[in-house]
């Protein structure tokens, strides 16, 4: 290795720069800095650095190290989230487990529940395993009390060997394993599913992998299982054999505890119809079951109704992500919501009539199922008529969701007849379906418990909307209304305005993307009185004018628990919006709102009127910083510019502050 003259610093050069007068060895500097010459307007400058950045970051661990605990824990809570600082962490751990107690990582590796995110977690977690160390390993998992939570989390390779590592060199249960989506790497996978094995499974209590399993990993599973502990059990598998199936079941049988099981299911019909008859004949009582299909066909339906001979508990079942149906099937198109660009029914199933019948036949047993979902397989009126005939078996359904399919206004009405036993219905979910006034006008029948119900992008118009709300009166227990994109005219407003005194306990409204206008808008303004405990309300895309607005101001007042209002894209002038926000003042619970004539981006806790004011126009601007003081800080976006608003009491705060001082 060749080393340059200016690589060597002499220990009198150091003393020197550093006007330091103890004789430094020259061992004490060779090859750590290295120094060079910066020529400035004002001389020549002497810099030292070090020669590799490894061994600043190696010091710099060595240096927070020892520090007092109250030091340590402030460097890092500044600067672990710093991609820069990676490598003085992993040195920093491994420097801390030579020293007794290590009282510090308690402070600095203690993560509250909130904070279970990539950037905390997973990155304790690698420190960990990059430090090789035994002793810190442990201390994570007991600081994190062996709750490894990261479903929503998107794991690298290397995420999941740190992992794998400190799962395996770990003396502490582990008692909580939710993954979310893992890379395409079996290996890995079945690394981490082995080491999970190995470990002492008698704490195991929650165990979800949001990933496909080989039949490696399988293998390891079913080891897995053995942990008589487990209550929460949640598994994908692809292409499992007959004997997987029944092997797996099998083993669900131990599980005396097993509270919920989940699974996500991919193969091949003989399979479906093997885990189903297991299942039929299984003793095992699990308490929550729900199933997730994927790339189902006809013959996955058929088997799937052949198998299920007896009710196996099912609480959820979803239809998914299978391939394109019929090249005959009409798709459902919509508006979207900031652009002219019309969605199809992006359907990636082949169930056909045939196929729906075959799962109507099974509904007698599924009393127990809740949850349905079937959005997004292109199901036309055929497939919902042959669901229909059966569906009065499901008395214990809860949630409906037959969004995204092209069902029509025939399906709808063949629906809807099939409706009156479900006394537990809730939540119904018909959106982007091409259902016209006609099948709007056929859901006037009492839902009792109805509490959520969404049907936008149809075509409901003014005339279907009026009929729709005439039954309203039977929906006192309506929570959640969702009727954007369905050309509702005034006429349309004026009938939901009169249905409001039956709706008190609405919270969340969408009327968006409508031609309500500003007759259609005096008529629900007037009626707010009735709304006053709704926590969201979606006006934009109306038509709405500025004449109207002073009448919106004042019954704002009304809305008191009011946590986001959009009423932007209309006709609201300067003077207009700033009526609205200095009411809004009022609505002390408000997190956002949207003035705004253009394109703007959604973000929480901002009130945004994007070219309502000119750039130029200072005084317009003060007034409404003035006017969007309240008693939460936020901030209020110009578009152009983004200002930071004092909460209205720190605010007097500060001024009676600024007094006393003065005075």
């Amino acid at each position: 290795m060749t080393v340059n003259s200016n690589q060597i610093i002499t220990s009198d050069e150091v003393a020197s720069y550093l006007g330091c007068k103890e004789t430094f060895n020259d061992s004490n500097c060779l090859g750590l800095l290295t120094i060079y010459h910066e020529i400035k307007n004002t001389g020549n400058t002497r810099k030292f650095y070090f020669l590799h950045l490894t061994l600043q970051e190696f010091l710099a661990a060595y240096y927070i190290a020892h520090l007092s605990t109250s030091k340590q824990v402030k460097i890092f809570k500044e600067h672990s989230r710093l991609i820069d600082m990676k490598t003085v962490w992993i040195f920093y751990c491994g420097l801390v487990s030579f020293q007794p107690g290590m009282k510090q990582l308690k402070e600095i590796f203690l993560i509250k529940e909130e904070y279970y995110d990539r950037d905390s977690l997973v990155s304790r977690i690698k420190y960990a395993f990059e430090s090789q160390s035994q002793i810190v390993c442990d201390k994570v998992t007991k600081l994190i009390d062996g709750c490894f939570r990261l479903r929503s989390t998107i794991l690298t390779p290397s995420d999941l060997l740190a992992l794998s590592y400190v799962i395996c060199n770990t003396t502490m249960p582990v008692r909580e394993l939710l993954i979310g989506e893992l890379p395409n790497d079996d290996n890995k996978l079945n690394i981490l599913l082995k080491n999970i094995s190995k470990t002492n499974l008698c704490h195991l209590t929650t165990l979800d992998i949001d990933t496909s399993i080989s039949t490696v990993g399988f293998d390891y599973l079913i080891q897995i299982l053995k942990s008589e502990s487990l209550s929460w059990l949640g598994i994908k598998l692809n292409n499992v054999s007959c004997e997987q199936c029944q092997l797996l079941v099998d083993n669900l049988k131990s599980l005396n505890h097993l509270f919920r099981f989940s699974l996500s299911l991919s193969s091949t019909p003989d399979s479906i119809e093997t885990l189903f008859k297991a299942l039929s004949n299984s003793s095992s009582q699990i308490v929550y079951f729900c199933i997730i299909f994927t790339d189902l066909t006809n013959e996955g339906v058929e088997a799937l109704a052949r198998g299920l001979t007896a009710d196996i508990g099912l609480r959820e079942l979803t239809f998914e992500n299978s391939c394109a149906r019929n090249e005959d099937l009409t798709p459902a198109t919509s508006e979207s919501d900031d652009a002219n660009s019309s969605t199809t029914c992006q359907s990636m199933n082949t169930i056909t009539s045939e196929g729906t019948a075959s799962l109507a036949s099974s509904f007698k047993h599924l009393k127990y199922l809740h949850i349905l979902d079937l959005s997004r397989n292109g199901f036309g009126s055929d497939e919902v008529k042959s669901l229909s005939s059966s569906i009065h078996f499901l008395t214990g359904l809860g949630k409906l969701d037959l969004s995204h399919n092209n069902i029509g206004s025939e399906g709808a009405t063949s629906l809807f007849s099939s409706f009156q036993g479900l006394s537990k219905l809730v939540e119904l979910d018909l959106s982007h379906n091409s259902i016209s006034f006609e099948g709007a006008t056929d859901l006037s029948i009492s839902f009792q418990y109805l509490s959520g119900l969404n049907l936008s992008h149809n075509m409901i118009g003014s005339e279907g909307a009026t009929s729709l709300f005439s039954s309203f009166h039977c929906l006192s227990e309506l929570t959640k209304l969702d009727l954007s994109h369905n050309s509702i005219s005034s006429e349309g407003a004026t009938g939901l305005s009169i249905s409001f005194q039956y709706l008190s306990g609405l919270k969340d409204l969408n009327l968006s993307h409508n031609m309500i206008g500003s007759e259609g808008a005096t008529s629900l303004f007037s009626s707010f009185q009735h709304i006053s405990q709704i926590w969201y309300l979606k006006l934009s895309h109306n038509n709405i004018g500025y004449e109207v607005i002073q009448h919106l101001a004042r019954n704002l007042l009304f809305l008191t628990h009011l946590k986001y209002f959009d009423i932007s894209h209309n006709d609201i002038d300067l003077d207009g919006a700033l009526l609205i926000i200095s009411n809004l003042k009022e609505c002390h619970e408000l997190e956002t709102a949207y003035i705004s004539q253009s394109s703007y981006s959604r973000s929480l806790g901002n009130i945004v009127i994007h070219d309502i004011v000119a750039r130029d126009d200072v005084t317009a601007m003060k007034k409404f910083k003035e006017a969007a003081r309240c008693k939460k800080r936020r901030t209020l976006d110009f578009g152009f510019e983004v200002f930071e608003i004092l909460p209205l009491q720190l605010y007097h705060k500060f001024y009676v502050d600024f007094l006393s001082r003065v005075f």
